[in-house]
């Protein structure tokens, strides 16, 4: 019963960040100041082929899952895929579910903090679960450890890439994009952080029982 309860508890954590993930960032493009410079390359991408900007997001990050392959000298891991696809159908859902789009300024800096947080939350959350890494965090890791760097570092190495490509394809690059390229992975490192300090003291008490 115990070890049921971890593996549901796994999968519900990593099913939950991946539906976190997707609401922030459809709330950062919501507020029309610049998304993450991923999801930026993904939006000019959708625009040139006339695709959904979730079908452009699984297709990149399958060719994502191919590169960390290569550096981890592994074959792809099939749940690597299957976290590309929910999340691409999560930034769909999104899409569809929230129609408001601010125009207040004020508005729109709300809608932008609260998505990099939610953001940021879901990615450390799913990646606590230890299903599945998406491409783009496995990525991050991968750089992280081949580099000897902190997660921080490595997911700013790996967000001024980004940007520079969706700059090149004329994506929703703003102020926003900017914020999320240099704080994001400080703030996944915190809320892994922080999940990991809960787990233990949850873990504890359980253990005093």
């Amino acid at each position: 019963m115990k070890w049921e309860y971890k593996e549901v508890n796994r999968i519900l954590k990593y099913g939950m960040g991946l539906m976190f993930m997707g609401c922030g960032t459809v709330l950062m493009l919501k507020s029309d100041l610049g998304v993450a410079a991923f999801d930026a390359l993904c939006m000019g991408m959708s625009r040139i082929v006339n695709f959904s900007a979730g079908k452009c997001c699984m297709a990149l990050g399958i060719l994502m899952i191919f590169l960390n392959a290569i550096l981890e000298k592994k074959i792809p891991n099939i749940f690597s895929f299957l976290t590309s696809l929910i999340v691409g159908m999560c930034i769909d859902f999104w899409m569809k579910m929230i129609g408001y789009n601010p125009n207040e300024r004020v508005c729109q800096f709300f809608f932008l903090i609260i998505g990099i947080l939610i953001n940021t939350f879901g990615i450390a959350l799913y990646i606590s679960a230890g299903l599945s890494k998406g491409p783009i965090d496995q990525l991050m890791l991968n750089i992280s450890n081949l580099l000897g760097i902190s997660i921080r570092l490595g997911k700013t190495y790996i967000e001024t890439i980004f940007l520079i490509i969706a700059l090149g394809l004329k994506g929703p690059i703003g102020i926003g994009t900017i914020v999320v390229t240099f704080v994001s992975g400080a703030l996944i490192q915190k809320f892994l952080y922080i999940i990991k300090e809960r787990k233990e003291k949850r873990d504890g008490y359980v253990t005093r029982e």
